[in-house]
C-alpha cells in the first residue's frame, strides 16, 4: 500500500519525501523479517531519494540521513563491502552535524556512529576506530536516561569496545570497566529480558575466559544475573508453546551456573540455583496456587486482588492450553477469538506482575513468591530420611551435590562422566526401550523379549554404576552392605539433563553375576527438585483422620488399546484392603467420571489410578526439555501429594497387578507393624519390595522389573499421607491436562 502511495505521488509533491521515508522503513522491516537482499536494496533506494528531496535546513533532514546510514550499515554487514561502511560513516557524521545538543535523538544517532566505527575496527583493525567507537559510546551512555530501554544496548556496545581494548593491552582496569558495563546493562529494568540475558552472558563469558582477572564473587554475581532473567523469558503472559520453547533453551544456563558455584565451593548457592532454575514453568504455574495467608493479615485488599488474578490466570492457562492440544504438531489459523484470548491472557499476566511488585515493596515481603533460600527449603524438607543427591551435568564438568539429612552439603566430582557421555547413554537407552517395544504402549499388552543378538541394557547400567551411582554410594559410605542393619539406607535422586531419562535405581554390573547392584545397597526415590517436595509437605494442610484409598480403574479408553489387567488389578486391591481393614472406594469404567472422582478425592488420602493417558510417561518427561520435569509424577507432587508411584516406561499388562498387590501388602504391613520411624510412610521401601518381581523374571530382565519408581518423600510430618499410585504404570498423559488437575 505504501508503495502504491509513493507511485501515485507527483515528483514535486511536498509529501513525497515523507512517504518515501516511510516506505524505506517498511522495506527494511521486511528485510529483517525475511532476509531478502532485494528488500534491503529497495529500502536504501527509497531512503536515498527521500534524503535527496529533503533540504539541509529541513527539521527531518538529520533523521533521514540517520536512517540512510543505518540501512547502509545493514548492507555492509550483509555484503561486507567497505564502500558501504565508509559511506555510512560519512552520512551519519553529517546527520550529527545537523543535530543540536539536547535533541532527544542525539544519543541514538551517536550510538549508530559508534557502531559504525566499531564495525570498521573489526573489519580493518585500526586502533583509531576503536578509540572513536569508545568515545562515542561513552557519551551515548551518559546521554541516555536511566529508564530508556535503549540504554542497556548502549552499555553493552561500550562494554564490547572496552573488551576489545582489554584484549589488546590486558590491563585490569579495562577488564573491570568492561565487566561493570556488562553487569549494569543486565540490570536495566526497562530493557527486554533478551537484552539483559545477553549482557549477563557476556559478563560470564568475559570472566570465564580470563580467570587470572576473576574472583569467585564476580563469577557468582554474573551467573546470578543470568538466572534472575530466566523467569521473565518464560513469562506467564506467553503462550504455553512459547514458554516451552524458551524453557528448552535455558537448561544449560542453569547447569553452568551450578557448575560454577560448585567450582568455587559455594555449595548452598549451587543447591539453591539448581532448585530455582529447574521446572520454571511448573514453578510459575504452581505459584498461582500458593496460599496468601500472611499477606491477608497485612493487606487483605491486595491479597484479594492477587488471588482474583491468580484464579483468572489459572483458568486462562487451562483454556488456551486445552484449546491448542495439537498446537505443537499443527499450525492452525489464528482467529479473532484467539487474539482476544491472547490479549486478555497477557493483560492478566501484566496485572499479576504489577501486583507482585506492589507486594514486594511492603516491609517483610521483599522475597514474596521468589525462589526460597536453602535454609527455608531445609526447614520444610527435614522429613527426608536419607541423603538427597543432585547430579549436575554441564559442558565443563559433572558433579554430585550430596544433601545429608542433617542439612550438611558435600560435593563429589564425577570425572568419568561428561554431558556428551550422558547424552549418548540416553540415546542408547531410548533405542533399547524402542527395541523392546516398551517406550510406547503396543497394541498388544503382552511383552515380547527380543533375540539375544539385540541391544543389551547391561552396558548402559554398568556405565551408570561406574561413572555415577557407585562413586556416590561410596561417598555416602553406603557401598557396603551392613548385615546387622534392620533395613537399607534411603537415597533420593534428583538428576538433571539427560540423566532424568535413565534408571539410576537399576544401575549395576549385570555382566558379572556377583557384581554390585544399587538395590542391594540402598532404597531409591526420585524428586524433580527440592522445592517440589517442600511444596508437597507445605501445601497439604487438610489432614484426613485415617488413611483411606480411592481406586480408579479404566479398562477401556476410547481410541487406545484395552487394558484388561486393570479389572484384575482392582479386584486384587479390594481383597488386599479388605484383609487389612483399610477403608477404600473403587470406581471402575463408566463410574469414574471426572466429577465423581474429584468429589471422592476430598475423602481419601491415597489415590490409585489404573488407566491410560496419551503423551508422556508418568515418571519421565520430555527429552528435549528434561529440566521442566513434564510428567505426571512431578505434577502430582506439585498438587500436594507427598508421594507418587509411577513408571519410567511401559510395562507388561500382567505385571501391573503383581507389582501393585505386592506394593500395597508391604506398605500396609509396614504401617501396621509399627516398625516405621516417627512420621515415616514406608512408600519407598514398599516399592523396593515390589521390585522383587526381578526374582520371578530374572534380575537381568531389567525392562520388566525396573520401570517402577517412587517420587516424593519417605517420611511425613505426621498425620495422614497423601499418596498417588498410577497403574498399569504406562499411564500416559498430556502436560496441559496435568495443569488442569
Amino acid at each position: 500500500m505504501q508503495q502504491d502511495a509513493v507511485e501515485l505521488t507527483p515528483n514535486d509533491h511536498p509529501s513525497l519525501s515523507v512517504r518515501l521515508d516511510n516506505l524505506g522503513g517498511l522495506q527494511l522491516l521486511r528485510f529483517r523479517r525475511l532476509g531478502k537482499l532485494e528488500d534491503l536494496e529497495s529500502a536504501i533506494a527509497s531512503q536515498q531519494r527521500a534524503t535527496e528531496l529533503t533540504p539541509d535546513d529541513h527539521p527531518d533532514k538529520a533523521s533521514r540521513l540517520h536512517n540512510l546510514a543505518h540501512f547502509l550499515g545493514n548492507r555492509f554487514e550483509r555484503l561486507d563491502d567497505p564502500a558501504d561502511l565508509q559511506c555510512a560513516i560519512a552520512i551519519q557524521r553529517h546527520a550529527l552535524d545537523l543535530t543540536p545538543d539536547g535533541h532527544p535523538d542525539l544519543p541514538r544517532r551517536l550510538d549508530n556512529l559508534g557502531g559504525l566505527y566499531w564495525n570498521r575496527f573489526r573489519r580493518f583493525g585500526k586502533l583509531e576506530d576503536l578509540r572513536s567507537a569508545t568515545v562515542k559510546q561513552r557519551r551515548v551512555v551518559r546521554l541516555f536516561r536511566d529508564n530508556d530501554p535503549d540504554k542497556a544496548i548502549a552499555m553493552l556496545n561500550l562494554a564490547f569496545a572496552l573488551t576489545a581494548d582489554f584484549h589488546r593491552e590486558r590491563k585490569r582496569d579495562c577488564f573491570i570497566e568492561a565487566l561493570s558495563f556488562y553487569m549494569a546493562a543486565s540490570t536495566q529494568s526497562s530493557a527486554s529480558p533478551v537484552d539483559r540475558l545477553g549482557s549477563a552472558r557476556s559478563a560470564v563469558g568475559l570472566l570465564d575466559s580470563n580467570r587470572e582477572f576473576t574472583a569467585a564473587e564476580m563469577l557468582l554475581s554474573a551467573h546470578a544475573r543470568v538466572l534472575d532473567v530466566l523467569s521473565e523469558l518464560v513469562w506467564l503472559g506467553h503462550t504455553m508453546e512459547r514458554r516451552l520453547e524458551e524453557s528448552q533453551k535455558l537448561g544449560q544456563l542453569v547447569n553452568s551456573a551450578v557448575s560454577t558455584a560448585i567450582g568455587v565451593n559455594a555449595l548452598e548457592q549451587a543447591v539453591e540455583w539448581l532448585d530455582a532454575g529447574r521446572g520454571l514453568i511448573r514453578t510459575q504455574t504452581m505459584s498461582l496456587r500458593d496460599p496468601l495467608y500472611e499477606l491477608e493479615q497485612v493487606r487483605p485488599d491486595l491479597a484479594r486482588a492477587l488471588e482474583d488474578v491468580q484464579v483468572q490466570l489459572r483458568n486462562s492457562i487451562n483454556a488456551t492450553s486445552g484449546s491448542n492440544a495439537t498446537g505443537l504438531m499443527n499450525v492452525v489459523p489464528v482467529t479473532g477469538q484467539d487474539n482476544y484470548s491472547s490479549d486478555r491472557h497477557r493483560g492478566l499476566a501484566i496485572k499479576h506482575g504489577n501486583l507482585l511488585a506492589e507486594v514486594r515493596r511492603l516491609p517483610g515481603f521483599e522475597s514474596f513468591l521468589l525462589p526460597k533460600k536453602l535454609s527455608a527449603l531445609l526447614a520444610s524438607s527435614t522429613p527426608f530420611s536419607g541423603a538427597t543427591v543432585f547430579i549436575n551435568t554441564d559442558r565443563t564438568r559433572c558433579d554430585a551435590l550430596l544433601l545429608l539429612p542433617n542439612g550438611d552439603i558435600t560435593t563429589l566430582a564425577l570425572p568419568d562422566l561428561s554431558l556428551t557421555k550422558a547424552e549418548k547413554l540416553r540415546t542408547q537407552w531410548t533405542a533399547y526401550l524402542t527395541q523392546e517395544r516398551v517406550r510406547e504402549r503396543a497394541t498388544s499388552a503382552q511383552y515380547r523379549p527380543q533375540s539375544s543378538s539385540a541391544m543389551s541394557p547391561h552396558g548402559i547400567l554398568g556405565c551408570l554404576w561406574r561413572w555415577i551411582v557407585g562413586p556416590i554410594l561410596k561417598a555416602l559410605k553406603a557401598d557396603i552392605i551392613d548385615a546387622e542393619a534392620d533395613r537399607l539406607p534411603h537415597v533420593t535422586w534428583c538428576p538433571t539433563g539427560p540423566l532424568t531419562q535413565l534408571p539410576l535405581h537399576a544401575a549395576g554390573l549385570y555382566n558379572d553375576d556377583s557384581g554390585p547392584r544399587v538395590y542391594d545397597f540402598v532404597v531409591s526415590s526420585y524428586t524433580p527438585s527440592l522445592s517440589a517436595v517442600t511444596r508437597s509437605i507445605d501445601g497439604f494442610t487438610q489432614q484426613c483422620s485415617m488413611s483411606s484409598i480411592l481406586v480408579v480403574t479404566q479398562p477401556n479408553t476410547p481410541g487406545l488399546s484395552p487394558l484388561p489387567g486393570t479389572t484384575l488389578e482392582g479386584a486384587r486391591l479390594r481383597e488386599v484392603f479388605a484383609a487389612s481393614q483399610t477403608p477404600s472406594l473403587a470406581l471402575n469404567g463408566d463410574e469414574a467420571t471426572p466429577d465423581v472422582v474429584k468429589l471422592a478425592l476430598k475423602e481419601h488420602s491415597w489415590l490409585h489410578l489404573a488407566l491410560q493417558r496419551p503423551s508422556v510417561l508418568t515418571a519421565v518427561g520430555d527429552e528435549k526439555n528434561p529440566e521442566e520435569s513434564m510428567h505426571l509424577a512431578a505434577g502430582m507432587l506439585a498438587l500436594g501429594y507427598k508421594g507418587v508411584i509411577a513408571t519410567m516406561w511401559s510395562i507388561q499388562d500382567d505385571d501391573a497387578p503383581l507389582i501393585v498387590e505386592a506394593y500395597y501388602k508391604k506398605l500396609l504391613e509396614l504401617r501396621a507393624a509399627g516398625t516405621l520411624g516417627a512420621g515415616e510412610t514406608g512408600a519407598a521401601y514398599a516399592v523396593h519390595t515390589a521390585q522383587r518381581l526381578r526374582e520371578k523374571v530374572g534380575e537381568k530382565n531389567v525392562v520388566r522389573w525396573a520401570p517402577f519408581v517412587h517420587f516424593g518423600i519417605q517420611t511425613s510430618m505426621g498425620g495422614s499421607y497423601r499418596l498417588v499410585t498410577i497403574s498399569p504404570l504406562l499411564a500416559l498423559y498430556d502436560i496441559r491436562d496435568n495443569m488442569r488437575l
